[in-house]
């Protein structure tokens, strides 16, 4: 069972930016592993702003570079502006 949300959630795709870091490997378990890695930085960029009580992970990352997560609109406000986040799409509920 997924976590509580905390009120005034909406679901949302985040795709993440790339990073310089090279992956670790090829193939989907080593893009997976990596945005499971950059998923940390977004977990840290909420923490920055404040928010991370704002923020709950719904889905594990997938190997295309993006995570299914469940945030208030304060926070998807913020990261549309992070240096992180490349796209984010809202989700029906």
């Amino acid at each position: 069972m997924p976590p509580p949300k905390p009120a005034g959630t909406r679901r949302y795709l985040i795709t993440l930016a790339a990073t310089e870091t090279p992956s670790t490997g090829r193939g989907l378990a080593a893009a997976a592993a990596d945005t499971a890695r950059r998923a940390r930085g977004l977990q840290a960029e909420a923490e920055r702003l404040g928010l991370a009580d704002h923020l709950v992970w719904i889905g594990p990352p997938t190997a295309f570079g993006m995570v299914p997560v469940a945030c208030t609109a304060e926070l998807v406000d913020a990261l549309r502006a992070s240096p992180v986040v490349a796209r984010i799409e809202a989700e029906a509920d």
